[in-house]
């Protein structure tokens, strides 16, 4: 009886706690539309509408499905509820549980009026009605179908990808609910396949924006279902031609990072973007950049922490990095939690980062800088400015960080580099060899084994360059025992067994 009794004190007190909290958090804020920022592209950059959609920048919502969970929400069969002496059905726990399973404070209709074009859906059955799901069952999909079809009805020249993240079901049915919900505009009945409009028969690859709005002149809509076609243990394709034609799949690529705290998330970030840009990955790029609060996170703030409000710290530090547009630049989806928060102006400030890449986009420029391939090993000068790439691909060494990274493309012959590229390396002649001068001054030394940077005044090592007539250079350390430059994934290194080939380009 005692216990009883203190169960039901412990968790209306903390109920209140709870409630008191989030009424201070929910505070009026304003609202601002973005609900043009792809025609803003288009009208502001004449080459914008030949870009792929892969290439294009998007402001994905994460679980962007999410934001109508509340006390009332049943959980699904997956949930995996922490048993808490018995309080995992009161107030306290379910109130925990909601505000860690909602990802998204407004309506959709509000997130793509706030710029959001990727939406993350997940999606279930439940009773036989089909709603979305985060940990809990949300709002009915026939609700947010009819919000993304007003959108669309009323924003011609923008497009929406709606990804269908996870289902188990009838793949068949589900496509064929989502074509029977139907929205009426000036006498007309429209429904999610009237914003199709590319040709499906056409290599996804190489579908571009004006394929997919009609040259601007119409909204469109992109489906994605890697889940429906390819599950973890089975495939549930759709059987009917013309809706499968519709939910295009095999074209995304995602990472999540699952990291509690802002400066483990950007480093992760740094790290899987780099990876990805030395990849030709043809598929959505989308980068989770969002937090994941942990058992102990969460414990500390039991009665004020959410998704929602760590997103609101989170949101706009990631955003604020320096290398956020070089992020973007290589994995152009973001998505984030709590989206449209204007805490630290996040919503404006990351529509109007995803435009000005968008206006930049596929915009053809004059080369500045062309590279000289060297065929002999007579072409080197001393004081020549030099990057070493690694043949068959664009990848070179420039810069101080020793890092291979793309530096630039072939265009009618010749190999252009980057206009943001200039950090090259000068050869300088030794007594031996050659020694490199990196761009701040610092000279690359071995140190058991592998390479360095040295200051200014320090030592060097001296190298060969061994060219070959078709451009193939060997570059070596001249000692009784040869040690060979070679890759060890993207770093340059030296090994005793290990070679690998290069080329030498002279910067002109």
């Amino acid at each position: 009886m005692l216990k009883s009794k203190f169960k039901k004190i412990f968790s209306a007190a903390l109920s209140l706690i709870i409630t008191c909290s989030l009424c201070c958090y929910n505070q009026v804020r304003s609202v601002t539309t973005c609900s043009n920022v792809l025609r803003q592209a288009r009208d502001g950059n004449p080459s914008f509408g030949n870009s792929k959609i892969y290439d294009i920048g998007l402001l994905g919502s994460h679980d962007a499905l999410s934001d109508k969970i509340n006390e009332d929400s049943p959980y699904t069969s997956t949930t995996s509820v922490p048993q808490m002496c018995g309080l995992e059905d009161t107030a306290l726990v379910k109130t925990i549980s909601v505000n860690y399973a909602r990802a998204q404070s407004k309506s959709l209709d509000e997130q793509l009026l706030r710029g959001v074009r990727y939406v993350d859906a997940r999606i279930a059955q439940l009773d036989g009605v089909y709603r979305t799901v985060h940990s809990l069952f949300g709002g009915k999909l026939e609700d947010y179908l009819k919000e993304l079809l007003e959108f669309l009805i009323n924003n011609p020249g923008e497009f929406v990808v709606f990804d269908i993240a996870s289902f188990g079901g009838d793949a068949t049915d589900l496509a064929n609910f989502m074509g029977s919900i139907k929205v009426n505009k000036n006498g007309k009945d429209y429904n999610i396949y009237d914003f199709i409009h590319y040709d499906t028969s056409k290599n996804f690859a190489d579908i571009t924006y004006n394929d997919v709005t009609k040259n601007g002149d119409c909204a469109g809509l992109v489906i994605v279902a890697n889940s429906i076609h390819k599950a973890p243990d089975k495939e549930i394709p759709i059987s009917n031609a013309s809706l499968r034609d519709y939910f295009k799949y095999k074209n995304k690529y995602t990472y999540w990072y699952n990291d509690p705290s802002s400066s483990s998330l950007i480093s992760k970030i740094d790290d899987i973007v780099k990876s990805f840009d030395r990849e030709d990955c043809v598929g959505f790029k989308c980068n989770q950049v969002n937090t994941t609060p942990c058992a102990s996170s969460i414990a500390l703030e039991l009665a004020t922490g959410s998704l929602i409000k760590s997103a609101q710290k989170h949101n706009i530090t990631v955003l604020d990095d320096p290398r956020f547009e070089y992020w973007l630049s290589v994995m152009p989806c973001v998505w984030f939690d709590d989206v449209t928060t204007d805490y630290g102006d996040f919503n404006n400030k990351v529509n109007q980062k995803i435009l000005d890449y968008n206006l930049k986009l596929n915009a053809r420029k004059e080369p500045k800088i062309i590279c000289e391939k060297l065929t002999s090993s007579s072409q080197l000068s001393n004081k020549i400015k030099i990057l070493i790439k690694s043949p068959s691909s664009c990848d070179a060494f420039f810069g101080d960080s020793l890092n291979c990274r793309n530096a630039g493309n072939y265009e009618s012959g010749k190999f252009v580099i980057s206009d943001d590229v200039k950090d090259f390396w000068t050869l300088v002649k030794s007594a031996d060899g050659w020694k490199i001068m990196l761009s701040n001054g610092s000279y690359l030394k071995r140190v058991s084994g592998n390479l360095k940077t040295t200051p200014t005044n320090g030592s060097a090592t001296s190298f060969r360059f061994d060219i070959s007539d078709n451009g193939i250079a060997k570059i070596y350390e001249p000692a009784t025992i040869k040690r060979n430059l070679y890759l060890d994934g993207s770093k340059l290194d030296l090994s005793v067994i290990k070679s690998a080939k290069f080329e030498v380009y002279k910067v002109q």
